[in-house]
């Protein structure tokens, strides 16, 4: 089980979100329907942005504080889903698969920075 808080105008709010209805974890500006949007009208660098989709079809949208953050959870998140889900990636080992997607996303993450600064 994941739980995310944030603090709004009338205190905080959270939001539960079981690990096990998660299939995908997407990042960027097309994480889900709409977050573009919702990203740009917050003032957030969409490569801070990350999104995980529930077997259900519903997404919850993340966005982390720094880069750092975002590398973290959503390479992180990934690795477990995909390790909870039996995704292999070619002939990887699960320690050489996370590698890759860190690697994936930092070549993803650049690409951002430059179309979108």
């Amino acid at each position: 089980m994941l739980t995310l808080g944030k603090t709004t105008g009338d205190g905080q709010t959270t939001t539960t979100v079981p690990l096990d209805e998660v299939v995908c974890v997407r990042f960027g500006p097309g994480a889900s329907p709409g977050f573009a949007a919702r990203a740009a009208l917050l003032n957030l660098p969409v490569w801070r942005c990350f999104s995980l989709e529930c077997a259900n079809g519903d997404y919850v949208d993340i966005s982390a504080t720094n880069d750092e953050d975002a590398a973290t959870w959503c390479v992180g998140l990934r690795s477990f889903v995909d390790k909870q889900r039996g995704v292999v990636l070619g002939h990887r080992r699960h320690d050489d698969a996370w590698v890759y997607r860190a690697q994936q996303f930092h070549w993803q993450r650049a690409r951002m920075k430059l179309r979108y600064r």
